[in-house]
């Protein structure tokens, strides 16, 4: 298998975890406890050196993660902008889990 971790061959071995943590506690367990460990036992390969990442039933805030330093030849037009914050949110993860209110 190669080094290079493309963006879908990233998503579809995080997906991996997800299935078997679906329905084996035991895998959902170790994702919570040993990311790395659930990464490799569902993918049948190391997760790429470097890349920090971790599994969690639910967050109770929200995580954006700015997008990168665009260095223009120029002044950015509306649609240059556009199109940036939409990769950016793209890349977001999904919204938190919130409980009703009591």
């Amino acid at each position: 298998m190669s080094d290079d971790w493309t963006t879908e061959r990233w998503e579809t071995a995080i997906r991996a975890v997800f299935r078997r943590a679906l329905t084996d506690p035991a895998s959902r367990a170790l994702a919570r406890t040993d990311p790395r460990a659930a990464f490799a036992q569902a993918n049948g390969c190391a997760a790429p050196a470097g890349v920090t990442f971790r599994f969690a039933e639910a967050l109770d805030e929200h995580v954006y993660v700015l997008p990168k330093i665009v260095q223009p030849y120029g002044e950015l037009s509306e649609i240059d902008v556009s199109r940036i914050l939409h990769h950016a949110m793209r890349q977001q993860s999904l919204p938190p889990t919130f409980s009703p209110a009591p």
